[in-house]
């Protein structure tokens, strides 16, 4: 925090000592302060930065926004929050995410372009640190509870997130974040209910026909990044498979199962007409 200004490093040193002391509050402004950081690679922030006429030219305001998202991921490493706290905290988190990757706007750019960050690469290591001690709190405070309509908004926006995740990832997302999308998915199916099967069923199957149609390069998206064809194709094969053996494992009866294999089976063919066709 050295780069941080008087006025700066104070202030983030009293939201730092608050939420050491389990204040949601202190941990909510954190989320807030936090902004891009928390989800979008530091160097691409810099590199906006430097073409932002609206941007801070000494960088203090991105250094900021680390260190709110460091002490943020940190509190879910350690094991002093209580899961009340926790879930708070991940649907602050998964509120400030939504906000910048969920929506495209009518051209189609998302909120981190219009914000002036220029070309950017996301990254999801501080969202799958938070995921992965909130589901498991999440999870752990629904099998205490009868009543399930506060609990189940809490899961309703983890499922937007996922959905999000999967759905408004962009083409470079499956070279750069499939690991991360993967974990996150893991998590995501080890903690959800039973009763959320239905909700989340068609979700994992938009996702796997996405990433399919990514990995076929039929996506409109994908002639714009053959320079990382591959690494593409590699990511997009992942992740398919995380929502097809999702689906496999926790919804073996939907319908969606034999037409993913038609497809797959389909592209296979025609990939190997194709290079018979050439290697001729």
């Amino acid at each position: 925090s050295r780069y941080l200004n008087q006025v700066q490093r104070g202030c983030i040193s009293m939201l730092q000592t608050m939420a050491s002391n389990s204040s949601l509050q202190a941990f909510k402004a954190l989320a807030k302060i936090s902004g891009d950081s928390m989800f979008v690679a530091r160097e691409t922030l810099r590199a906006g930065n430097s073409t932002d006429d609206d941007a801070s030219d000494d960088g203090y305001g991105e250094v900021l926004e680390l260190e709110a998202s460091k002490t943020v991921a940190s509190a879910f490493d350690s094991g002093d929050m209580s899961s009340e706290a926790k879930i708070i905290v991940m649907c602050s988190v998964l509120t400030q995410y939504l906000k910048i990757h969920g929506l495209h706007n009518e051209s189609g750019v998302n909120n981190i372009s219009r914000k002036g960050r220029g070309i950017f690469r996301a990254k999801y290591d501080t969202l799958t640190r938070v995921m992965d001690s909130g589901l498991e709190a999440t999870a752990r405070v629904d099998m205490s509870l009868k009543d399930k309509s506060v609990i189940d908004s809490i899961w309703d926006k983890i499922i937007d997130a996922v959905k999000t995740l999967l759905l408004e990832c962009l083409i470079d997302g499956y070279a750069n974040n499939s690991k991360s999308i993967l974990d996150i998915i893991a998590l995501f199916l080890l903690h959800l209910p039973p009763r959320k099967y239905s909700t989340v069923r068609s979700i994992l199957e938009k996702g796997a026909n996405r990433a399919i149609e990514v990995a076929f390069g039929k996506n409109e998206d994908f002639d714009e990044h053959l320079t990382s064809a591959d690494n593409i194709v590699e990511g997009a094969i992942d992740i398919f498979l995380a929502c097809f053996m999702g689906l496999c494992q926790k919804m073996p009866s939907s319908p969606a199962l034999k037409s993913m294999t038609g497809q797959i089976l389909g592209g296979t063919i025609e990939s190997s007409d194709w290079l018979t066709g050439n290697s001729s």
